[in-house]
């Protein structure tokens, strides 16, 4: 079955960006040590990204949030609470700045992180676990997070903002190495080319932590030691999790009116 969706896509941008919270101790302190912040890691990002998406009757039905070098597809009214005012609320993590839901908990959240989209399978089920790992760190409204205040702005389409293949940041030089420390590029440079079409985005990215179907896909559709990812696989299964959950949803889950969302940042 074929859907006809409308993407609306906020990018939400910080000056600088951090390596996530959660750092092991040992690995902050060694980095301080060689005068490398942790707490500014790079100039500006521009990826992080909320997707609202629509269907046709201009109804939101799922977010697609980017975090770190992946995303991830959530079932509104059903993986993501509705406040009364039916605003979505999004908390920004701990010095990576990375989106997360806020479901209201009321301490704060530690979610893992990975470096590429090919340890898929730690992210969802913290086995096959990465050489280098950390946590993001969020704290919700309840948890003593801050409600930021923001304005929304549009930029035209061909804004180097989104086009630009250069670094939009100053190159911060570690012995000659190019360890990720400058800033990245045009913020329409968010995805493998095939998983750039946002339909094929969605379906790929839904993924559920701790869900045996979907931990099983990963594992088919990634080889971490020939460093391939299969991305029309992954979609496959989106598209069947989805065409599975998406009907249900609809039904049990009324559909609200779209309005402006909110952002929460840590305390500071």
């Amino acid at each position: 079955m074929s859907r006809r969706l409308t993407f609306l896509k906020y990018n939400v941008v910080f000056a600088r960006s951090g390596l996530p919270a959660g750092l092991p101790r040992i690995y902050d302190q060694a980095l301080r040590l060689l005068r490398l912040d942790p707490d500014d890691w790079h100039q500006l990002d521009n990826f992080c990204a909320v997707h609202i998406v629509l269907d046709e009757h201009e109804s939101p039905i799922a977010v697609l949030l980017a975090q770190h070098n992946h995303h991830r597809t959530y079932l509104i009214g059903c993986d993501l609470p509705l406040p009364a005012d039916e605003r979505l609320i999004f908390a920004a993590a701990q010095r990576s700045n990375e989106l997360y839901p806020d479901r209201g908990e009321t301490s704060p959240q530690r979610h893992r992180t990975i470096p590429w989209a090919r340890y898929l399978e730690y992210l969802l089920s913290g086995k096959q676990e990465p050489w280098f790992t950390a946590d993001d760190i969020v704290y919700g409204r309840a948890a003593g997070g801050k409600e930021i205040d923001y304005e929304l702005a549009f930029l035209e389409p061909c804004d180097p903002f989104y086009t630009s293949r250069c670094m939009l940041g100053q190159y911060r030089p570690f012995f000659g190495l190019e360890i990720g420390r400058n800033g990245p590029p045009g913020a329409d440079y968010y995805a493998l080319p095939e998983l750039l079409p946002l339909g094929a985005l969605l379906k790929a990215s839904y993924l559920r932590d701790n869900d045996d179907d979907d931990i099983q896909a990963v594992r088919a559709a990634i080889d971490r030691q020939r460093r391939l990812f299969n991305a029309a696989l992954l979609m496959r299964h989106g598209a069947r999790t989805l065409s599975r959950d998406l009907l249900p949803h609809e039904t049990r889950c009324p559909s609200p009116q779209l309005s402006a969302g909110r952002i929460c940042s840590s305390p500071v």
